[in-house]
């Protein structure tokens, strides 16, 4: 089991924005590489969605560099994330790992969890680096497509861009300098 803080930024774009050149980012100085993944997530919680109502959010993913067993809870700067392997003890296609369940199972007082939405993602990631070659930062251009199992649920598909601090500079000034660069460059190219 991993845990960290992530420190991300969501953006809004319409299906022809074009993204802008990511090195005008404060602190940013070239792209280290670019991945494409097709990420599959179930998003789960109880029938009266107390995982949501708690800022809550508890998914299964799979593709991508991270799949697994995710929990992410709200923060003052950042979410908390703690991680699950997908064959982790007590796991299973609808049941996260004991590890994992440990982490809500007071919140959820003997309720069941149930499937609530799927969220499917095709991922365009570029490794952004600075001038040591360090990466900083990911930048994401998502094109998503969900479904909603809760009752009168619909589908829906969007494209947003994500901009997601490195886990070592997440927590300093320099992480929170280079989010509002990106933050101002980005939406100075369209997203909102």
């Amino acid at each position: 089991m991993n845990k960290h803080v992530e420190v991300e930024a969501k953006f809004s774009v319409s299906q022809s924005t074009t993204i802008p050149d990511l090195t005008e980012i404060h602190g940013v100085t070239g792209i280290n590489g670019s991945e494409v993944h097709h990420l599959s997530a179930v998003y789960f919680d109880t029938d009266d969605l107390r995982l949501t109502r708690a800022r809550i959010t508890l998914r299964r993913r799979t593709g991508g560099n991270d799949a697994g067993w995710h929990i992410k809870f709200p923060g003052a700067f950042g979410r908390t994330e703690i991680h699950g392997a997908l064959d982790a003890p007590g796991a299973g296609e609808d049941t996260p790992p004991t590890t994992v369940l440990g982490h809500v199972r007071a919140l959820l007082r003997g309720r069941s969890l149930q499937p609530i939405a799927q969220v499917d993602n095709e991922r365009h990631v570029s490794y952004l680096s600075n001038d040591l070659g360090d990466t900083v930062g990911e930048f994401c251009d998502d094109h998503v497509s969900t479904v909603s199992h809760l009752p009168g649920g619909v589908r829906q598909q969007w494209r947003e861009w994500e901009f997601e601090l490195s886990e070592h500079i997440s927590t300093q000034e320099a992480g929170w300098d280079l989010l509002q660069s990106a933050t101002t460059q980005l939406t100075s190219a369209g997203a909102f």
